[in-house]
C-alpha cells in the first residue's frame, strides 16, 4: 500500500465487505452482500439481475482468494487485504470490480433508463451501510454534468478512483462515506 490515503480506502472497503463482523472476509460475507445488494435494488433471488449481482461478488470472492490468502486458510485478513496488489492497479481493477460495478449499477437502475436518481443512490447507500447525507455528498462530486443523475460513465469512474487513485482529493474516494 503506497499512501495514507489508499490505506484508509482499504480499511473502509474491508468493513464494508466483512458483513458478519468478525475481522475476517470468508465467502459468506460476500454471499450476504450480493444477495443484500440485489434484494435492496428490488431484485428477486432467481432474477436475471440478482443472477448478475450473485455472480459478480462470487468472480470478486474467487478473484481475491485467490490473490491475497498468502495462508490458504480461505479467509482473507484486514492484513492481506490491504497489501493487495488491486489497489492502484486499473488491471484489476477491471478484472475484478468493473465487473462487479456494472451489475450493481444494473440492480440499482430500477426504472432501466440508463442512470442512477438521487432515490436510487439512497437505496444503495442503505445496501452499503453509507449515510445519506454522506451518499448525497458523493452524488454531488461524481454528477460531473451536473444533470441531477450518475449515467454509466460517471458511476463507474468514481468507482475506479476509489480503487486506482491515490489523489485524497478524487471524488471516488467517498464512495463509501469518508475516508
Amino acid at each position: 500500500m503506497a499512501t495514507a490515503i489508499m490505506q484508509k480506502k482499504a480499511d473502509r472497503l474491508f468493513d464494508t465487505f466483512d458483513a458478519d463482523h468478525n475481522g475476517r472476509l470468508t465467502r459468506d460475507d460476500f454471499t450476504r452482500m450480493g444477495s443484500g445488494m440485489a434484494a435492496a435494488g428490488g431484485d428477486p433471488e432467481g432474477s436475471p439481475r440478482y443472477a448478475q449481482v450473485m455472480a459478480a461478488y462470487d468472480r470478486l470472492w474467487d478473484g481475491l482468494r485467490s490473490n491475497l490468502d498468502a495462508n490458504a486458510d480461505g479467509e482473507i485478513s484486514r492484513e492481506e487485504f490491504a497489501s493487495s496488489a488491486l489497489w492502484g492497479s486499473s488491471a484489476q481493477f477491471r478484472e475484478l470490480i468493473a465487473p462487479l460495478a456494472d451489475a450493481i449499477f444494473a440492480a440499482y437502475d430500477t426504472d432501466g433508463d440508463g442512470r442512477l436518481s438521487r432515490a436510487e443512490m439512497l437505496v444503495a447507500a442503505r445496501a452499503h451501510s453509507v449515510s445519506e447525507a454522506d451518499m448525497m455528498s458523493f452524488f454531488d462530486k461524481v454528477d460531473t454534468n451536473g444533470d441531477g443523475y450518475l449515467d454509466r460513465a460517471e458511476h463507474m469512474r468514481s468507482v475506479e478512483e476509489f480503487y486506482t487513485s491515490d489523489d485524497p482529493k478524487a471524488a471516488g474516494n467517498i464512495l463509501f462515506g469518508p475516508v
